[in-house]
């Protein structure tokens, strides 16, 4: 039976690494990820043996990642000489494009796909927009502090005031693929009127201050270094919770009338 590649992951730091490294604790008999600590930080990724199987996922329909894809396929195998993956679809692709791939392997119902990732050390994937454009009414730039007000009032998630991150959440979308994100704390955005635009746009600061930006202009924005000190009642979980169910009035339904016929 075919043996898994064994990897480590280490906590890190804004890309660096700290002095005192945490470890999750990964099962490498069945490449399961399983830790008891949670954290903000970004995780590296160290392979301590060599991964021997790729899986590759390709946008159908695409030209440009067809042919990317039979090189890469060959690169793998003829450099690496890794055991390769592929969907029933771009096997087939392949193997009209040239006999020469017929090592690529595949699967051939859903009962191999529920074991593939016991075979599966690592997964490549192909396509994409690449450059990605998006149309709405206004767009939401937040910490996670405000996620309970007008980011969710426009669809965005709750989140734990605790969670270090910033909310980008959009105001009636045009594209139904422009969904809300949750970036993390150490990001920068940059967000662009277009030389194009059809007018200016607005930006205001928590409703105060209120400037114009012309075609051409940018707002950069990224975390303040200087965090607001709260304090809890009992504690953040319970407080945030409690908030929720007094402002929100959540998970809270009014009590139905009876509308069903009714004994004489």
């Amino acid at each position: 039976m075919m043996r898994k590649a064994s990897f480590k992951l280490s906590w890190y730091c804004k890309g660096e690494k700290s002095d005192r490294h945490k470890h999750d604790v990964v099962s490498f008999e069945k490449g399961n990820i399983t830790t008891a600590e949670r954290s903000s930080k970004q995780i590296s990724l160290k392979w301590e043996s060599p991964p021997q199987t790729v899986l590759m996922l390709t946008k159908p329909n695409s030209t440009s990642v067809k042919i990317l894809c039979s090189e890469i396929v060959r690169w793998l195998k003829e450099q690496k000489n890794l055991t390769i993956f592929v969907e029933p679809r771009v096997k087939s692709e392949l193997l009209t494009e040239s006999p020469y791939y017929s090592f690529v392997q595949t699967w051939l119902d859903d009962k191999d796909v529920q074991t593939l990732h016991t075979k599966i050390d690592l997964i490549v994937t192909l396509g994409g927009d690449g450059t990605v454009l998006w149309v709405c009414d206004g767009l939401i730039l937040s910490t996670t502090s405000g996620s309970t007000a007008y980011s969710l009032a426009a669809g965005g998630s709750m989140v734990h005031p605790q969670v270090p991150g910033i909310l980008f959440t959009p105001i009636c979308p045009h594209s139904l693929s422009f969904r809300p994100l949750i970036l993390p704390e150490y990001v920068m955005l940059r967000v662009v009127v277009p030389f194009n635009s059809r007018s200016q746009a607005w930006v205001s600061f928590d409703g105060k201050d209120r400037k114009q930006l012309a075609p051409g202009d940018a707002l950069v924005c990224s975390m303040a270094p200087w965090p607001v000190p709260t304090a809890c009642q009992v504690d953040s979980t319970s407080d945030f919770l409690r908030s929720i169910h007094d402002g929100l009035h959540w998970n809270l339904r009014k009590t139905q009338a009876f509308d069903g016929p009714r004994d004489p």
